[in-house]
């Protein structure tokens, strides 16, 4: 990432962080001044941690964790702009001493609030503008796609906005990390988004998307694949050929069914739908048979050494 203690103060975090400004998500809570009482209560020496950034590299964890998730809400429900550099250098700090596992719990503990309160959505923008760790930008994107709304009738904003965002930052592990939230969706509706976008990515941060840890795999996520490999043989990129086709083989590995999912934009929206819908359940048997010609095509066009003959053995494909 770029400048590791100061990047989320720079120009480009700041301008893409007050996007989320304008969202104009409906407000069905209580006054925010009273919800931030409700929620935050009264903790006068947290805030004055807050406010004295020499404190932060001397309290114990446990006590930064909490600072910094007040400070999230705080900023997620005020949508005060004069919050988001002291919350980026904030946050800086806390990356530079809590563990991975301590951040990713802190981003649980804000998407939970975020399930509640939804127009506190910019609660989420330290994990993607302040972050360089690939699985909490990935995560933090996913609850952005799903959650962020807009007064139209648009019925894919949260996916679209996270797209354009690609288009507006230079950093190519949020490059990847927004990529991911989108594929991560599991939904076929995003394809378009994410259609080819290893183009884009230097190889280091294509090869991140092979690496996508999700208890639910997806169609979605097995046509992305498809169509990386695809290309790959149009293209002569065979370097990158093994990595891809190891992914797709872990799929039927590591997983018994594979999903058809549809997801409703934002989850909250107030309407009868559920906010993710299972169009069908796929046993790696029955979605084999319906791509079995594409892996075969693989197979043909693929260079020496092969290896599409395994993943074929591993989505149970025997040999012809």
């Amino acid at each position: 990432m770029v400048n590791d203690h100061e990047r989320s103060g720079s120009d480009q975090t700041n301008r893409e962080a007050k996007r989320c400004d304008d969202s104009s998500l409906t407000e069905k809570m209580e006054p925010r001044d009273e919800l931030l009482r409700l929620v935050l209560g009264m903790e006068p020496e947290l805030d004055l941690i807050a406010a004295t950034s020499n404190q932060w590299n001397v309290v114990d964890a446990e006590t930064l964790t909490s600072v910094i998730q007040r400070e999230l809400i705080r900023y997620g429900v005020t949508q005060d702009p004069a919050l988001i550099v002291p919350l980026g250098k904030l946050y800086a700090a806390g990356r530079g001493r809590l563990s991975l596992e301590e951040r990713m719990e802190l981003l649980s503990e804000t998407l939970k609030f975020n399930v509640d309160y939804p127009f506190a959505i910019n609660a989420l923008n330290p994990f993607i503008f302040a972050e360089d760790d690939f699985s909490i930008v990935a995560s933090a994107a996913l609850g952005l796609v799903c959650q962020f709304g807009s007064n139209d009738n648009d019925p894919m904003p949260g996916p679209k906005y996270v797209r354009a965002l690609v288009d507006h930052v230079d950093d190519p592990v949020l490059q990847v990390g927004l990529y991911a939230g989108l594929l991560l969706t599991g939904d076929l509706q995003v394809s378009e988004l994410v259609d080819r976008c290893w183009r884009f990515l230097p190889t280091e941060q294509q090869m991140l998307l092979t690496s996508l840890n999700t208890d639910f795999p997806s169609v979605l996520l097995v046509e992305f694949y498809l169509d990386w490999l695809e290309a790959i043989v149009e293209e002569d990129l065979d370097e990158e050929f093994g990595t891809v086709a190891a992914a797709l083989a872990r799929i039927p590995l590591d997983h018994d069914n594979i999903l058809d999912i549809r997801r409703k934009y934002p989850a909250w929206k107030p309407d009868s739908a559920p906010a993710v819908a299972i169009q069908s359940r796929l046993t790696v048997r029955q979605l084999a048979r319906k791509i079995e010609h594409r892996l075969r095509d693989l197979e043909e066009l693929e260079s020496e050494p092969k290896i599409m003959p395994e993943v074929l053995r591993y989505w149970g494909i025997k040999d012809a």
